[in-house]
């Protein structure tokens, strides 16, 4: 089972989710209505409802909304629960493992930590605020797939690769420690914004460092932590390298969106770079 498991990984993974981020882009910019009925946060627009509303009741069942703080404390905790087991039934039940061949389940883990901290705790959603029952449970895939990646090359099933090389490895750990205090402060400035007394009927933008070097920095950092994740990684996983691929072609387009928003907001910015600063 695990061989076949591990053919497909090598002959297909690769593939498959280049045809499915081909397919989001297709899905962004040719279909105006599912555009609109999985649009989230600030994206959302007030039509969603009619727009769902007028679906086939397959797609209405699929469109189902799921409020926000359930989406992604589901995302996280999942994530966490996955990689730290994987990653103590490694250090566990497997001898002769390298601190270095474990530096990549840890980064995982802490990150999910994180994030599911801030879900909890420093994030505020709108009581409307939500996800589609697609949008879900891709992501939920999405975060099993990133646990298999490492687990389908590791020693848990005989496989015994190299290290990378140490330079990459620590400047992995920085850019991960760096990114990750970026994009924490990010959300404790945007979760101060949605405190304030006006936030129902009224959108604001940060004025901090960040926000004024692209509108959604902390979808740029989180870009960098996928990007460590690869650098830290023992092996260059096909699974990992999607995850970044994946990671960097939906939040641009998020990100892309979200400035619209803005504009058709009329609220001002001081930038107009969505999420790569001078680029994009």
């Amino acid at each position: 089972m695990i061989s076949a498991v591990l053919w497909w990984e090598d002959h297909f993974v690769e593939p498959l989710f280049w045809g499915l981020a081909i397919v989001l882009v297709a899905v962004a910019y040719g279909s105006p209505l599912l555009r609109q009925a999985t649009s989230y946060g600030l994206r959302q627009t007030g039509d969603e409802h009619r727009s769902w509303a007028a679906l086939p009741w397959v797609l209405r069942v699929v469109l189902l909304p799921i409020p926000s703080r359930w989406v992604f404390g589901t995302y996280y905790a999942l994530s966490l629960a996955l990689n730290a087991s994987a990653w103590g039934v490694l250090v566990l039940f497997v001898s002769s493992v390298s601190a270095r061949t474990c530096l990549l389940p840890a980064l995982l883990s802490a990150h999910a930590a994180r994030r599911l901290a801030e879900v909890l705790w420093v994030h505020v959603y709108s009581t409307t605020s939500s996800s589609p029952l697609l949008t879900y449970a891709c992501g939920c895939t999405f975060y099993v797939f990133v646990v298999l990646a490492w687990v389908l090359n590791s020693p848990l099933v005989g496989r015994w690769a190299v290290d990378a090389a140490l330079p990459l490895q620590l400047a992995g750990v920085a850019l991960f420690i760096l990114c990750s205090a970026v994009q924490h402060h990010c959300h404790r400035e945007l979760a101060r914004l949605r405190e304030r007394p006006d936030a129902r009927s009224k959108y604001s933008y940060p004025r901090s460092f960040w926000f004024r070097q692209c509108l959604t920095p902390h979808y740029l950092a989180e870009c960098g932590i996928y990007t460590s994740f690869c650098a830290t990684a023992h092996v260059v996983l096909p699974g990992l390298r999607f995850a970044l691929i994946f990671t960097l072609l939906n939040l641009s387009l998020t990100a892309m969106g979200t400035r619209e928003r803005y504009r058709s907001l009329g609220i001002p910015v001081p930038t107009q770079r969505a999420i790569i600063p001078f680029v994009l």
